[in-house]
Parts: structure tokens; C-alpha cells; sequence
């Protein structure tokens, strides 16, 4: 893609809002002349997989953001987990936030929802990491008598909703409880990412079409009763259509994929690929069993349509996506996800993918992954703009 990446940056700079996103991951595809954000968490759960020449960056950025929040030097911080604290592969990441916590100069420790008493996981490389118990006291949360945090890191989706015991509470919360996917919505950060891009690309001389996945939502559906799949339907057929005259001005002859999948959630969950309107109004038992709910067993009942961007990134010859660290709005490492049992425009966030770490701080300006982090910080500003939800 051309475009100046020093003038990118410039312009990204002027607009230091994304500095309000304390931390986030974006997954860039890269392909049929494309770059392109199709998912951003504001609760990032892979520190684990950055490459050691970045993590050891992360402490001064972790002091920085915290320092924006009210957090000194010598600050207890308090990380609210998922309450899949046993999954090994979360429980390494877990292990990895909380030694970069520390190694900030914080007193850090870990505590899930539904810790009642001490708890001790196992990582999957074999790291073992203690869990307090938290409790309320008043107003202010406790994670044992010896440990009263002075601000909570939520590292908690909230997929599920705000628990009572982390609602109005005397000790700030980043991010806040309100960006949790109980209240937060795709299609309204895409909305947003839309009008940024389209600002973005005037300034830069390029197609917003280059850097903007066409996406359209659906609400009101139900997959077991069927309830909407038509309106489904309907939107595919659009991103369908869109996405094969893109191709073919492109001169790109790779049939187009729409993306059918939850409007809030993420690990992957309720996601589904698609090839026309049919494959939505055929849909088999255990495909609606799939997109039924989502995480935390929650139902589906609003959809977002988008084109499946087919990635050009391969990992010893399997499809690969980058995704993109930031804290504090600024690109803080990468890995590419890859799968080899997927095809290339299809979900890579699945059960059997794999991560090969992009140190991001050794890359060349001229080197491929460069407009893939701009995408990635354009994305984050646009999560920082993004409307705050209704509650």
C-alpha cells in the first residue's frame, strides 16, 4: 500500500485521544490490496506471545499508562481476570501481565470474580501463578487482607456483565466497566473506524475501501428460532456484492467470503464464514448450536455482516493475520496468529492456531508489517472516539 509512513505517524500524533485506551489488540488482515482492523479487544489476553526485545519495553509504557490513570510509583495494582483463570494458555498470559506489572515498579496481584479464597494455577509452559481471594469492603475492593489495590486493571471482557462487586467502586477501574462487551457493540466501533479512515485517507491520498472492511449489522436475530436469518441473508448478499466489484477493479479473481459473527464478544466465538446468502438460510444444527451464544454462554441476538478479507500473510505456509499490541494508544509489540487447518479468509481465531512473535521495534521503515501498525493505531483512535455505550 503506499502511502508515507512518517506522514502517517505525524497525523496520527496530532490526535493524541487513542492515549485513552489504556490497552488493546487488533487483528490487521492483509490482502486483495487491503489492510484492514477486523476485530480490536480492549481487553487483550496474549502478552505472553509478544517477543522478548518488546515485552522488555513494556514496563515503561505499562508506568506511563498507569501514571495517566493516577497510579505512582510503588502503586498496588489490582488485575481483575477472566473467570477462566484454569485455561493454561490465559493463565500464561496471566502470568506474563502480572511479572511486566511488577517489573513497572508496581505491587501487583491477580484475582478473578469468583475467588473466594487463594487459588493456584498452572500455566501452560508450567509457571505457576497465585490467585487472592477479592471481597468488598464498603466501597473499596480487597483481594486479601494484606492487599488493597489503589487501582484495578480489568483484564475481564465482562462478555457476561458487571459483576455487583466491581460496580461503583472508590478505587478507579481501567479500562472502565463500560467498555465490557455486556455494553460495548462492533458495529459501533466500525461505524467510527469508518469516518476516522475516511479522514485518514483524504489527508493520505488513498481509497478508504483500502484500509475499511465493508460491514453491515443485523439485530434482533435468533439462531435456534430462526428469527432473522433472512435480514442476515439479506446483508450478505450486499457484502458479497460490494466485496466482488472491489475484486474486480482490483483485478483479484479469489471468490469474496462475508463474515457472519457476534456484534459483542470475542475469543472467537460465534463467528462463521460464509460464501452466499444460501449458506445462512441452510444453516445446519451445529452451526446454530455454534452461533447461538458466545462467550459466557451468552445468546446471540445481533449480528455484524463482513467481508472476509483473504490474507496474504502465510507462517510456514499457513494462513497468518498480524496482531497488533498497543498500550496507551502506541503499537507496543505483535505475533501472527496462523492456522493451517483454515483457509485464508476464514476466522483464524480458533481452537488449533499457533503465534509467531514479530519483534516490532527491529522492523525496517520500509518493511512490510509498517502499515499494518498504522492500521493498527488508526484503529485505536477510533476505539477512543467510539460513542460511549448505552448502559
Amino acid at each position: 500500500m503506499n502511502f508515507d509512513p512518517e506522514k502517517a505517524r505525524r497525523w496520527l500524533e496530532s490526535r493524541p485521544e487513542s492515549q485513552n485506551v489504556f490497552y488493546a489488540s487488533v487483528d490487521v488482515r492483509r490482502g486483495a490490496g487491503r489492510i484492514c482492523p477486523i476485530d480490536v479487544n480492549l481487553f487483550p489476553a496474549g502478552f505472553n506471545n509478544l517477543c522478548p526485545a518488546d515485552a522488555a519495553r513494556l514496563p515503561e509504557r505499562f508506568r506511563e499508562a498507569l501514571g495517566r490513570a493516577g497510579a505512582g510509583s510503588g502503586s498496588a495494582v489490582g488485575v481483575v481476570a477472566e473467570s477462566h483463570t484454569r485455561n493454561p494458555f490465559y493463565a500464561e498470559h496471566l502470568h506474563a501481565l502480572i511479572g511486566l506489572l511488577r517489573c513497572a515498579g508496581f505491587r501487583a496481584e491477580a484475582s478473578c470474580p469468583e475467588c473466594a479464597e487463594d487459588v493456584s494455577v498452572r500455566s501452560a509452559s508450567g509457571k505457576t501463578l497465585n490467585l487472592l481471594p477479592i471481597a468488598r469492603k464498603g466501597d473499596t475492593i480487597v483481594f486479601s487482607p494484606d492487599f488493597t489495590p489503589d487501582i484495578l486493571l480489568l483484564n475481564n471482557d465482562l462478555a457476561a456483565g458487571v459483576p455487583l462487586l466491581l460496580k461503583d467502586t472508590a478505587q478507579p477501574v481501567v479500562p472502565p466497566t463500560y467498555l465490557g462487551w455486556c455494553y460495548r457493540r462492533k458495529h459501533s466501533f466500525f461505524e467510527t473506524y469508518e469516518k476516522l479512515a475516511a479522514e485518514f485517507c483524504a489527508e493520505a491520498g488513498l481509497d478508504p475501501r483500502a484500509i475499511c472492511p465493508r460491514s453491515l449489522r443485523v439485530p434482533d436475530v435468533d439462531f435456534k428460532r430462526k428469527t432473522g436469518l433472512d435480514r442476515i441473508a439479506a446483508a450478505v448478499e450486499i457484502v458479497l456484492g460490494e466485496t466482488q466489484k472491489w475484486c474486480a477493479e482490483q483485478d483479484i479473481r479469489e471468490p469474496p467470503t462475508a463474515i457472519v459473527k457476534s456484534n459483542h464478544g470475542t475469543y472467537g466465538m460465534a463467528v462463521m464464514s460464509v460464501t452466499r446468502p444460501a449458506d445462512i438460510l441452510n444453516i445446519n444444527r451445529k452451526t446454530v448450536n455454534k452461533m447461538h451464544v458466545g462467550k459466557g454462554k451468552v445468546q446471540t441476538t445481533d449480528v455484524l455482516v463482513q467481508e472476509g478479507i483473504p490474507t496474504d500473510d502465510t507462517v510456514d505456509g499457513c494462513p497468518a493475520e498480524p496482531v497488533v499490541y498497543l498500550v496507551g494508544g502506541e503499537p507496543a509489540g505483535a505475533f501472527l496468529r496462523h492456522h493451517c487447518e483454515r483457509e485464508n479468509s476464514y476466522n483464524l481465531n480458533v481452537s488449533g492456531m499457533s503465534f509467531k512473535p514479530v519483534c516490532i521495534h527491529d522492523l525496517k521503515p520500509d518493511d512490510p508489517l509498517q502499515p499494518a501498525l498504522i492500521v493498527a493505531r488508526l484503529a485505536c483512535l477510533a476505539a477512543a472516539r467510539e460513542p460511549a455505550p448505552r448502559r
